[in-house]
């Protein structure tokens, strides 16, 4: 199931460019690594936001979830809850804490 799972996620961000979202039962979990941090945010105290390069996007509230394995341009906090991502080609996404939406090419 998970495999399936995986090949099923693998086929959309290669067909529609959509990032791996945080909402899937198969949600990476990273406890550490040595990977160079590009860029962060964070929405107040609750969450940040770490760009780890060609490692992809992840999130760290007390422990770490991959976000995407795309690797953000830039990113900004957008009120108390979005973050907003431009992965370059794959467009202008937000990321409402728990599903990503695009909204921009």
């Amino acid at each position: 199931m998970k495999l399936k799972l995986f090949i099923i996620s693998v086929i959309l961000v290669a067909l529609l460019g959509v990032p791996f979202s945080a909402t899937t039962k198969e949600t990476q979990r990273w406890t550490y690594g040595p990977w160079q941090t590009e860029h962060m945010v964070s929405l107040g105290n609750q969450i940040l936001f770490v760009d780890f390069g060609q490692n992809g996007l992840w999130s760290y509230d007390g422990t770490w979830m991959r976000l995407s394995h795309l690797d953000p341009l830039r990113m900004v906090t957008w009120g108390e809850t979005n973050l907003v991502v431009d992965f370059g080609s794959h467009g202008l996404w937000k990321f409402d804490k728990s599903k990503w939406e695009k909204i921009a090419l």
